[in-house]
């Protein structure tokens, strides 16, 4: 592990125990409204705090899990901003190049009508997709308590989880932050093979009406 990530989880630990739970929702605020903003050092950080007394465990997660929630529903809000118009009327100008049409939009929407409630879950729990999986939240226009009721169920699972390992590990934090960062890089290795799939599908499904004629 390098020394820069070291110094920064330190540098983590100092501010979320010098401006203590506030800060801790704040920072995590900040995270999922900038999602390069990582939240694991912040996090391990409180879970260092709590196994010396300095924090609350569970004030820990709760000031967490608020910090999250309030960031999310921003993005849950822009959301319902977007005009939905406006964007099947980008789909039909531009969506050609990005190979989308607004059927593909349709099938989305339709999906996450369904099956939304799971998603926002997980989504909580994994980095960048926990931002901008509130957007087609509100899209869909996704109950506001609802929402927020199965975002704050991921996200609290999410914070215990790495506030825990702080707690556990100690000054061993680097053996958590090298199993995230294989987390990470599985989930980016996972959708790069999704896109792929998709990309290949559609040129596919594209090229056979030529073929035929």
């Amino acid at each position: 592990m390098s020394s820069f990530i070291d110094w920064f989880v330190r540098w983590g630990e100092r501010l979320v125990e010098s401006i203590g739970y506030p800060g801790l929702a704040i920072i995590m605020f900040l995270e999922n409204v900038f999602p390069p903003i990582p939240s694991e050092p912040f996090l391990l950080g409180a879970g260092f705090a709590t196994a010396d007394g300095k924090m609350s465990l569970p004030l820990s997660i709760l000031a967490a899990t608020i910090g999250s929630l309030i960031g999310a529903t921003v993005f849950y809000y822009i959301g319902i901003a977007l005009p939905e118009h406006r964007i099947r009327s980008l789909l039909r100008r531009y969506g050609k190049f990005a190979l989308l049409g607004e059927d593909d939009l349709d099938r989305a929407l339709a999906w996450f009508v369904g099956h939304g409630r799971a998603v926002v879950f997980f989504g909580r729990c994994i980095p960048l997709v926990r931002t901008l999986i509130s957007v087609p939240a509100g899209l869909t226009r996704m109950p506001l308590p609802q929402f927020l009721a199965y975002s704050a169920a991921g996200t609290s699972l999410w914070s215990a989880f790495l506030i825990l390992a702080g707690r556990l590990l100690g000054n061993k934090y680097e053996d958590a932050l090298v199993y995230l960062d294989r987390f990470q890089y599985l989930v980016v290795a996972v959708v790069v093979i999704a896109l792929a799939a998709f990309v290949l599908r559609r040129v596919r499904s594209r090229r056979r009406p030529d073929s035929v004629q």
